[in-house]
């Protein structure tokens, strides 16, 4: 009797580690490892301030930020450094208003693009990111003609109103990237495709409202909320996959006549579907979605 008590007591043990183990592991697939960025050094003194071919240069101790830009080229590309000291960051409206510059060539030491760096660009199509920059700040892009920009994995923090109103075609949103702020993406007519990336988990307020020309949308695994009026007036979009645990806010496909959300049937965007009257499909993945 001994011995089968023994046994029952050590499979069960067994059962219980299999488990166990079996936790860890999913848990393990489902962490990201964190986010780490740099930034630039707070209360350096500037050192300096100059003139060269078109820029106004400021230095600081340990890097130079570009102030403005007073030259007429089209087609533009920033030095990695100046007086041997690295560019680390666009400062606030360095560029706001130009009206002749078509293309920039950022560099590769570039951690920072300032408030309204390049807002109000009315010629700028197209910019080139080095592999390093970490954020790109408030209205940095906005009311600008940009078409094409490329987002690197390095970007931890894209702030409200960065695209507002730009040309954009497509998104592809970095890697590093936690949420999509309010406003970020608002008006791109242009705009077609949008990638989310594995770590995003919110997408905030009126954050592509008006993107008439978004047609569908995959939301990943993390995003735990689809906030108010996010993709509102998308006019186009026609399917969207919402996973199981993500909350859809009030109205954020207010305008949106064509859509159909896909979903797993037990979801919380099933729910909000019968709630805010939008069109639903039950569907249990992305790769389902017809």
């Amino acid at each position: 009797m001994s011995k089968k008590i023994i046994s029952v007591l050590l499979s069960i043990m067994c059962l219980i580690g299999l488990v166990s183990c079996g936790g860890e592991e999913k848990k393990e697939e489902n962490t990201l490892p964190p986010v780490s960025t740099t930034g630039l050094p707070e209360n350096e003194k500037l050192t300096s301030s100059y003139e060269t071919d078109g820029f106004v240069v400021n230095i600081y101790e340990s890097y130079s930020e570009i102030a403005g830009y007073k030259g007429d080229g089209t087609t533009l590309t920033v030095p990695d450094a100046f007086m041997g000291i690295p560019v680390k960051s666009i400062g606030e409206y360095a560029f706001f208003e130009n009206e002749t510059l078509t293309q920039v060539t950022l560099p590769e030491s570039l951690l920072i693009i300032g408030d309204s760096a390049f807002q109000s660009c009315t010629a700028l199509t197209k910019v080139v990111l080095g592999s390093r920059v970490e954020m790109i700040s408030q209205a940095a892009f906005r009311d600008s003609a940009l078409e094409e920009i490329n987002l690197p994995d390095s970007i931890a923090e894209i702030e409200r109103y960065a695209f507002y109103r730009t040309r954009l075609i497509e998104v592809k949103l970095p890697a590093n990237l936690s949420s999509v702020s309010k406003y970020a993406f608002y008006g791109c007519e242009m705009l077609t495709r949008v990638e989310f990336c594995q770590r995003i988990e919110r997408v905030a307020e009126y954050a592509f409202s008006g993107c008439t020309s978004l047609q569908r949308v995959v939301i990943t695994d993390r995003v735990k909320m689809i906030s108010d009026y996010s993709f509102s007036d998308c006019t186009s979009l026609t399917a969207v996959f919402a996973p199981k645990s993500t909350a859809l806010g009030e109205n954020c496909f207010l305008g949106c006549a064509k859509l159909t959300i896909y979903s797993p049937s037990d979801s919380k965007a099933s729910e909000a579907a019968k709630k805010y009257g939008y069109s639903f499909q039950t569907c249990p993945s992305a790769d389902k979605m017809p």
